[in-house]
């Protein structure tokens, strides 16, 4: 799957199981395809084998929920809008700040 494809919300998900697919057998990627259909982007008619009973209307209500509730998380939507900053990126924004000012003969710090 290509994340760049899919919702927002979902592309960190799909990105973080790409990054190890190259690992893994035949097997295991058809294993994999079938979760991310089902579980990550909730597609009960995907044309893999599928992992879930969904005629059983408690199991596709855990999976809507799982993905409903990935949807509303404060976290995710402030990620997918470009809006979340991590910790590190701070760091190092303030860093490129401080070279900024000091190159321009400022030193702001007392």
């Amino acid at each position: 799957m290509i994340p760049e494809l899919n919702l927002k919300t979902r592309y960190d998900e799909i990105a973080d199981i790409n990054s190890y697919i190259h690992l893994l057998n035949d097997e295991e990627k058809a294993f994999m395809n079938s979760y991310v259909e089902e579980v990550i982007c909730a597609n009960f008619h995907h044309s893999g084998k599928k992992l879930h009973d969904f005629e059983d209307p408690k199991v596709r209500s855990e999976i809507y929920l799982l993905n409903n509730s990935r949807n509303r998380d404060v976290m995710t939507r402030e990620h997918a809008q470009g809006k979340l900053a991590y910790i590190a990126e701070l760091e190092e924004q303030d860093e490129s700040d401080t070279k900024l000012e000091e190159f321009n003969g400022h030193n702001y710090e007392t």
